[in-house]
């Protein structure tokens, strides 16, 4: 057999990082780690299905914004950069609400005439089956509140769904073609940062005229899932296209 029974694999956890591991596949036939790296990287960055926000409406004091180029009254960050921030929430649902696209909202209003209000991922209101997973992500500040003006305010709805790969803001306006003032978002879908695989290929000899590969596969989630569980659904989509493959060349 080409890859024998010997095959060994061991999972390296980050100690600073429960998001971060390393796979060492050992005993590879010669050649197989590149093949096996680059295939398994692909993977795992462009075919693994996650959550994502794919549109947002904010409203500030004076009401709906119209466009993510709209100044946003009584609050320090711009409109761009608080679309920027709803982007990096991180998102894990439960297996009912896979199918759905559902709503995130908060409703933020700062009476404090000397603090500013941090508004944070943990703002939005709980909805049963959905968890933020990166609750202490900052996504604006409200300004202080004054004695003789309306107190500032924030309110956002995000809107969420799940997919795989990456889609274009064009691409998600479908979704959204009976809705105004929604700000239509181009969506990461992958639970693996698109910059959290790499892997290292190292030759070992083994024997007298006989040499083996060693794969150092490094995964670095988002938050979501697990490395692990990221690995095995890429070996999961592999499984099912050489399945598919099989059965087509089979008629």
């Amino acid at each position: 057999m080409f890859l024998s029974n010997t095959l060994k694999i061991e999972e390296i956890r980050a100690k600073d990082n429960p998001n971060s591991s390393t796979f060492v596949f050992r005993y590879l036939p010669p050649t197989m780690g590149l093949t096996v790296g680059n295939s398994l990287r692909r993977i795992l960055i462009e075919c693994l299905e996650g959550i994502a926000p794919i549109g947002v409406e904010i409203s500030d004091k004076n009401g709906l914004v119209k466009s993510e180029f709209s100044t946003l009254a009584g609050v320090r960050e711009t409109t761009p950069w608080v679309v920027l921030n709803c982007k990096e929430i991180v998102i894990e649902v439960s297996k009912e609400r896979e199918n759905e696209i559902f709503c995130l909202e908060l409703k933020i209003e700062n009476k404090d005439e000397k603090e500013e209000r941090v508004i944070t991922a943990s703002d939005f209101q709980k909805i049963e089956g959905v968890e933020i997973k990166n609750p202490e992500l900052q996504l604006a500040t409200l300004a202080t509140a004054y004695p003789n003006e309306k107190n500032p305010q924030l309110e956002i709805k995000l809107h969420c769904r799940k997919g795989y790969g990456y889609d274009s803001s064009e691409t998600q306006q479908q979704y959204f073609e009976k809705e105004e003032n929604v700000i239509v978002l181009d969506a990461n879908y992958s639970p693996v940062k698109s910059d959290g695989v790499n892997f290292r290929k190292d030759t070992k000899v083994s024997g007298p005229e006989k040499e083996e590969e060693e794969l150092s596969l490094t995964i670095n989630t988002k938050g979501s899932i697990s490395p692990k569980k990221a690995l095995l659904e890429s070996l999961e989509v592999i499984s099912n296209f050489i399945n598919i493959t099989q059965k087509e060349l089979n008629k």
